[in-house]
């Protein structure tokens, strides 16, 4: 298993992990959700590079994992710093073209807003349990995480994977104060997305509906949508063969495209 390093990336340090394969068909990276870290993927980037051949590069957004902290409050702004000046800035240090961006939960808004700014960098998207914008789901998700933090060992749990685990939690609640995540409708403010692009989705998500998809297709008509029956928010850990065999058949029917001259 390779083992995470501290990198200065746009001039802050960033916890990264970098798997790779022989003879790699390319680059997936990995965008975590609210409350992620490098090490909250657990053995899913090993695994998936080993289905996919490809190399695959994660990290801990500022003040989560080990990464430089503290975390910022979630608004519109944030986002767009997350996707147009440190995931620019990271592709950039290990010299990745054509990625393929795996956005998972608020990562999936990171991942749609890079692709549509930065069309010539990516070669597909898959998005996991997408939360592109605030809904009641959400409210309501956030209400019993609340009520975890204070009656169960969700602390405790949370602080295996980051240095100030109240600080992530208070920035993640954060996103009911801001002016949401993205603004709709998402066509009105972002290019469309061309790129092949895949949804994949829990049927029993305790933070997104179909709202989401829904806000996504005018976007990006051809997304292709899979929900899963017996997943919730976090279908990569709940059910990872079939999230892996749907990753690796869709990236298997989508190949990178020519890379464009200087």
């Amino acid at each position: 298993m390779s083992e995470p390093a501290l990198l200065s990336i746009a001039g802050r340090q960033l916890e990264t992990r970098h798997v790779a394969v022989p003879r790699s068909r390319g680059s997936i990276v990995l965008l975590h959700e609210a409350l992620g870290s490098v090490s909250h993927w657990r053995d899913f980037p090993e695994r998936l590079a080993e289905r996919c051949q490809m190399d695959v590069l994660l990290y801990s957004r500022l003040g989560h994992g080990q990464s430089e902290g503290p975390p910022e409050p979630r608004s519109r702004r944030y986002f767009e710093q997350q996707s147009l000046e440190v995931l620019p800035a990271l592709l950039a240090h290990f010299a990745i073209v054509q990625a393929v961006l795996l956005g998972h939960s608020e990562g999936a808004a990171i991942a749609l807003i890079y692709a549509a700014v930065h069309p010539e960098n990516v070669r597909a998207l898959v998005l996991e349990s997408p939360i592109l914008r605030t809904e009641p789901a959400a409210a309501a998700g956030m209400a019993l995480a609340e009520r975890a933090w204070r009656d169960t060992d969700f602390r405790e749990r949370l602080a295996r994977h980051h240095r100030d685990a109240d600080a992530v939690f208070a920035a993640w609640l954060s996103i009911r104060e801001s002016d949401s995540l993205l603004a709709l409708p998402l066509e009105a403010h972002l290019p469309p997305v061309r790129c092949p692009l895949l949804v994949l989705q829990g049927e029993h998500d305790e933070y997104a509906t179909s709202l989401q998809t829904d806000a996504l297709r005018p976007l990006a008509p051809q997304m292709r949508l899979v929900q899963l029956p017996d997943s919730g928010h976090t279908p990569h850990r709940e059910q990872p063969e079939v999230v892996l065999e749907e990753i690796e058949s869709f990236l298997r029917h989508s190949p990178a495209k020519p890379s464009a001259s200087p």
